[in-house]
């Protein structure tokens, strides 16, 4: 419908033409594409390696950092191309991953990518074979991937790691560039000396010398090794090439004759026989199987005790078409040939500990605890040898390895029942009091009223404390614990603790246990007196 010169299109088709514009583009949005970047359907992608989203890719800093494990590589080189996703980051669901040279922006290499892997795939480029990485399916891919390239095996410049990452369809990263690596080629160095020519071979190089000049840098003049005679021991050079060969004579071996070669070396003894080396190692003697004999054992015998085959003063004895040898100590072995050292055979039971000596001819057995004896085969009771001392009762303990005492009441105590205890014979006499000291080993004896001594044990005055004050006489028999005071005049009481000064009478001899007659005389008439007094002044 026109309107004028416009071209009027109706409100409602305008409308349905968005709602299908929407809905496509959200099915664009949402559908990735699962087979990877179409290099081969679309090359131009190869070049511009845009994911063809149809909108500006983003401006921000990519949130994945390529790194690899190698800063400069040479020919045929493989390399380790390592791709993270930052800390907080969705993880790129496509990618297209290319190896360029830094000159001329060119793809170059091969990439390595197993064909059992479900997330990538190597694609291919510009004619040439596995020289991109693409994904392989549209799911959210891992938080670290590592890819390997192969380097060509001609010259190139060096290379840098590029890559398209899409992580949806609205927010896409291209041609975001990694590491630059440094080729470097061995030859450059001109390593190869005197005129040689270098050659690169893979990540090394080879020179081709002129004549006379050898080596791996062409630094060495080829003349004839043999002539600083090289050969040890009588043995005959030969040149070979820029080296040389060694012809020696028995028994010796190695590249310059150095070596002696030990006869057994070569198994010379025949029908089973055993072969040692002797005379310092420079023949051999063959210790022959029942029925053989000769230098090798070459030879069938009879008689197998002829050829005396028995070593070491062993004694042969024939039994039927063989023999059997009768070692005499520290030999065994069918011809007594083998040196036995005493703790071969392991002679010290209960897992004790073997050691030999006497120039190796007899052995020692260092017992477990609980276990003694020559070779430890008695058991060890700890308590055979009475260790508890006084009476006290010993038991055999963890395992019979110690021993335990039960001091009980002997009136001892200790591990061993060897220290005393005090005051358990009650040694104090005539009621003495016995108290412990020093930890209890010791003790003294707090005797009564009369006695004195070590255990109370003699008798004394009971006067010997001098109980009684103010100069009185203590009057007191030996043995007992009672007691009296003799008071001077002018003090009375028990003890004459009391003064009479103002009492002219004299004090007579009163008990020590009791209270003074006179003393209680005085009291009762000073109150009668003051009562009087008292009385009549009312």
């Amino acid at each position: 419908m026109m309107r004028g010169s416009e071209c009027f299109v109706p409100r409602w088709v305008r409308l349905a033409l968005i709602f299908l514009l929407v809905a496509s583009y959200g099915h664009v949005i949402t559908e990735a594409r699962s087979s990877g970047a179409p290099v081969s359907s679309n090359p131009e992608i190869c070049s511009s390696m845009l994911p063809g989203h149809y909108i500006p890719p983003s401006i921000s800093p990519s949130p994945y950092t390529m790194t690899a494990d190698v800063s400069t590589f040479s020919a045929s080189q493989q390399i380790t191309v390592s791709i993270t996703t930052a800390s907080g980051s969705p993880g790129f669901k496509g990618i297209l991953l290319q190896m360029r040279q830094v000159d001329n922006d060119g793809i170059v290499g091969t990439w390595n990518v197993a064909a059992s892997d479900t997330n990538f795939q190597a694609g291919s480029c510009d004619g040439a074979s596995n020289n991109v990485v693409t994904h392989r399916n549209s799911a959210v891919k891992d938080v670290t991937n590592e890819f390997v390239w192969t380097a060509p095996a001609t010259k190139i410049s060096d290379v840098k790691v590029v890559a398209t990452f899409v992580q949806r369809y609205q927010t896409f990263w291209v041609k975001v560039q990694g590491p630059t690596i440094q080729n470097v080629n061995p030859c450059d160095s001109n390593p190869c000396l005197s005129g040689g020519t270098c050659q690169q071979t893979g990540g090394g190089f080879t020179c081709n010398c002129p004549s006379p000049f050898a080596g791996p840098t062409c630094h060495l003049i080829d003349v004839n090794p043999c002539d600083s005679n090289p050969c040890l021991s009588g043995g005959t050079c030969q040149q070979t090439g820029v080296g040389f060969t060694c012809n020696c004579p028995p028994p010796y071996a190695g590249p310059t004759c150095h070596l002696i070669v030990f006869p057994c070396n070569s198994d010379p003894c025949e029908n089973g026989g055993t072969c040692d080396n002797v005379n310092q190692d420079s023949e051999f003697v063959c210790s022959c199987p029942p029925g053989y004999t000769g230098t090798m054992c070459e030879l069938q015998d009879s008689n197998p005790c002829t050829s005396d085959p028995c070593q070491s003063g062993g004694t042969c004895q024939e039994t039927g078409d063989g023999f059997t040898c009768t070692c005499p100590p520290l030999r065994a072995g069918l011809t007594c040939h083998h040196f036995v050292f005493p703790c071969e055979s392991n002679p010290c039971q209960h897992e004790g500990t073997c050691e030999n000596v006497n120039q190796e001819s007899e052995f020692v057995c260092s017992c477990p605890p609980g276990f003694t004896g020559t070779m430890c085969e008695l058991q060890d009771n700890p308590c055979d040898s009475t260790p508890c001392l006084n009476g006290g009762a010993c038991t055999n303990v963890e395992q019979n390895t110690a021993f335990s005492c039960a001091c009980g009441d002997t009136g001892f105590k200790g591990s061993t029942c060897d220290e005393a205890v005090a005051c358990h014979s009650n040694p104090c006499t005539n009621g003495g009091t016995c108290i412990g000291i020093n930890q209890e080993n010791d003790y003294t004896c707090d005797c009564p009223l009369g006695y004195t001594g070590l255990v109370c044990e003699t008798a004394v005055s009971p006067c010997v404390a001098n109980s009684c004050e103010n100069g009185a006489t203590c009057n007191g028999a030996v043995g007992e614990t009672a007691y009296t005071c003799t008071c001077p005049a002018d003090h009375t009481g028990t003890l004459c603790e009391t003064s009479l000064a103002t009492t002219p009478a004299s004090v007579p001899t009163t008990p020590g246990d009791g209270p003074k007659l006179t003393h209680n005389i005085f009291i009762v008439a000073t109150a009668i007196c003051v009562f009087l007094i008292n009385f009549m002044t009312m």
